[in-house]
């Protein structure tokens, strides 16, 4: 099982495909993990080298207490270091993609590209975050089937409602089924105490693709417009009829999205080497 112990937290990982291929480091959302980018998989493995963390308090990965998003970006700078990537690129939601502008502006030689996904700069608006808050509680306190339906809609769009019932039920037994969401709800904590890093987005130089679902009321288009405004050069792709699991949603636009906005870059694992 690969684990390395980084800052005394013990951070999974796992490796597929051919790592003379471009490679892509995927940092899942909070609750779902590595498993946000099931569909994914099949449309990329054939053509990039993947690399699914586990972030801290998901899966198979540990955490310490307080977690700070800092924190968790410093220690998985040290992990893409440990395993030698190349300038791989990251592909962070919503967590993850948190994880990622923070490891992109604090460190701009070590990623050769950056693709965020429903993640935000800023910290929720109150009632937003008022909101959610109470919904994480709930969930902590083991009251998950009192809360699975008003919170379903914050993670999937009405067509998904309408068209893909199978994975509504998928994901509706996700949540009321969960185990010990103790780990999980300390992610959480990080995330709403984190700080506003706008006036850092600046300073990020890796290639930027910013992908948005239209009706996510948890990382707003709006929300996201801001990241593509302040990153340079960052491109803003808003995906219609999806919400925050837009790589559950439509996963064959978010890889038609990302193999567009990668491949002009020829980002082989030579070339990103040598550019080091």
């Amino acid at each position: 099982m690969p684990i390395q112990t980084i800052n005394n937290v013990a951070l999974h990982y796992e490796e597929r495909g051919d790592r003379s291929k471009p490679c892509l480091v995927l940092a899942g959302p909070l609750l779902f993990g590595a498993q946000g980018f099931d569909p994914l998989v099949p449309l990329l493995e054939n053509d990039f080298y993947l690399v699914h963390l586990d972030v801290h308090g998901h899966g198979r990965s540990g955490l310490r207490v307080p977690l700070i998003l800092e924190d968790m970006a410093e220690d998985f700078r040290e992990l893409l270091l440990r395993l030698g990537l190349p300038k791989p690129v990251w592909v962070g939601h919503s967590i993850g993609g948190m994880l990622g502008m923070r490891i992109a502006h604090k460190y701009p030689d070590l990623l050769a590209a950056l693709i965020l996904i429903a993640a935000t700069a800023r910290p929720d608006p109150p009632a937003l975050g008022e909101q959610t808050w109470q919904l994480w509680q709930a969930f902590r306190a083991r009251q998950r089937a009192t809360i699975v339906e008003p919170a379903l809609p914050f993670f999937f769009a009405r067509a998904t409602f309408r068209e893909q019932s199978e994975l509504i039920r998928q994901y509706r037994d996700w949540i009321v089924n969960f185990p010990d969401a103790e780990n999980v709800f300390q992610s959480a904590l990080a995330v709403f105490n984190r700080t506003d890093i706008t006036e850092f987005l600046p300073r990020i130089v890796a290639p930027t693709l910013v992908i948005a679902g239209s009706e996510d009321p948890a990382a707003p288009a709006a929300e996201l417009q801001v990241i593509a405004e302040r990153i340079p050069h960052a491109r803003l792709m808003v995906i219609e009829q999806a919400s925050h699991l837009v790589t559950l949603e439509k996963p064959r636009e978010v890889a038609a999205g990302l193999r567009t906005f990668l491949q002009p870059r020829k980002l082989s694992a030579h070339e990103t080497a040598t550019r080091r």
